[in-house]
């Protein structure tokens, strides 16, 4: 905090130093001193002391103090202070201020803002074996005991960096901060799960920490990243997969134009509504994460619209659309047609239906009739008769919205069908242990693709 006058002024000490004074200068800034001022000192760097010597000075002096403490209760007090003995002994203060000469280590987790570790190991025990119901019981227990949620993930995170390290390293020496005891349970954890799962878990855990800070519900976050966290599928090796997207390209060239052309619907299935030109085939592998198949099927046959003049009942109501008279459409695509022997045409309607009551309201009929007279070019005696249940639902024609419902089904039918006996399809399913779960109609053409999917970042 010295300004440069005051540097200056001290030089003038410095140069002419009396043999009896030394000076002792500490800063956590050493570049903002003066270069006149350094070059007349011998500078020594501090750097922070492991856990380890922090530990055994912490006991030296509550053992002369005749303190009663455990190794544990150290090692949360020496961790507090993060490198720095000063630190340190503050925080055995303020322990020692509290609990007197007997402190437990329920009384220093609780001074210091700490998880229980045993909490700690339990989450990380029910995300290692994928049960959910036990990560949310100990997030319970978290919330139950006052302990603060962003505190708990940012601790989560530090068991987990420890897992790591036991992972990848023989002996991390001072990188890991843990009593033996503490080791002995991380490397009981760290042995069921890979080095892939545990940096996915950790990735997930640091981005959940910092969204904590401004969410509105911080225990509702937890609770869906632990479920994400059990749930989140095992990593495979990335080799394993390249040898099965291998595999799959040439097993896709060999079947090239193997698949056989699918067969055109009937003519009066697509005249009521065309059939879509494309499907996909959605294949899954029965473990969650597993690659996806989409593969193209054979596009159906449209056919061209009626044209006016013509005994076309669904031509008619075609172009009752082209008026934009939608209610008039919809319910006419309800009625059966009865008979159509122009100049008449009988439609039936189930008796007593809302959809009959419109259609015999007298300005509905005389609407209807000046459509259907400039449609078929002729005037039209256009008649609706009352059905009976029975006559409904059997003896009379299908409705064109009944015929519409059977066509899309015998289609959705055809799809399933040649889908299960694509043998493009077949070597997929085989070759990645799947199974297809949905065939649905697309719009829009797409060659065999692949897509993987491993978790929400993929």
């Amino acid at each position: 905090m010295l300004s440069t006058s005051a540097f200056n002024a001290l030089l003038k000490t410095l140069e002419e130093p009396p043999p009896h004074v030394k000076f002792i200068f500490a800063t956590t800034e050493p570049h903002k001193i003066p270069i006149t001022i350094l070059s007349r000192c011998q500078r020594f760097d501090f750097r922070k002391i492991s856990l380890s010597p922090l530990v055994a000075r912490l006991r030296l002096i509550v053992d002369a103090e005749k303190i009663t403490i455990s190794d544990l209760a150290l090692t949360l007090i020496a961790r507090r202070g993060e490198g720095s003995m000063r630190d340190a002994l503050s925080a055995l203060d303020q322990m020692l201020a509290f609990c007197g000469e007997v402190v437990a280590d329920a009384d220093v987790q609780g001074l210091l803002g700490l998880v229980d570790r045993r909490l700690i190991h339990d989450t990380i025990e029910a995300i290692v074996n994928r049960e959910s119901h036990l990560a949310l019981e100990t997030l319970r227990r978290i919330d139950e005991q006052g302990y603060a949620f962003r505190q708990f993930a940012q601790e989560l995170v530090e068991a987990l960096r420890g897992l790591i390290l036991l992972k990848v390293t023989t002996d991390p020496g001072d990188l890991l901060d843990v009593t033996i005891e503490e080791r002995q349970k991380l490397q009981s954890l760290s042995e069921r799960a890979t080095v892939e799962d545990l940096q996915r878990a950790m990735t997930l855990l640091l981005r959940t920490e910092s969204e904590i800070a401004h969410s509105t519900f911080p225990r509702l976050l937890l609770e869906m990243t632990l479920i994400r966290l059990c749930y989140l599928p095992p990593t495979r090796e990335i080799a394993a997969l390249l040898g099965k997207i291998d595999e799959l390209e040439r097993r896709l060239g060999s079947s090239k134009g193997m698949t056989p052309p699918r067969p055109p619907l009937p003519a009066a299935s697509v005249a009521l509504k065309p059939a879509p030109p494309t499907a996909s085939v959605i294949a899954s592998r029965p473990a969650p994460g597993e690659p996806a198949v989409a593969a193209k099927i054979s596009p159906a046959v449209a056919v061209a619209p009626s044209s006016p003049g013509t005994q076309d009942w669904p031509g008619m109501i075609a172009h009752v659309r082209a008026a934009k008279r939608p209610r008039l459409v919809n319910a006419l695509e309800q009625a059966s047609l009865l008979e159509m022997a122009l100049p008449t045409i009988r439609l039936g309607l189930p008796k007593g239906s809302l959809v009959l009551e419109m259609l015999q309201e007298e300005a509905v009929i005389t609407e209807l009739r000046t459509l259907a007279n400039a449609f078929f070019g002729s005037k039209v005696d256009l008649r609706f008769v009352p059905l009976s249940e029975a006559e409904a639902q059997g003896s009379a024609p299908p409705s064109l919205q009944q015929s519409r419902r059977a066509a899309e089904e015998n289609f959705k039918k055809e799809l399933h069908d040649e889908a299960h006996g694509n043998p493009v399809i077949r070597s997929v399913c085989d070759l990645l242990g799947g199974e297809i779960v949905e065939v649905r109609p697309i719009t829009i053409p797409i060659e065999a693709t692949i897509e993987e999917t491993q978790d929400g970042d993929a």
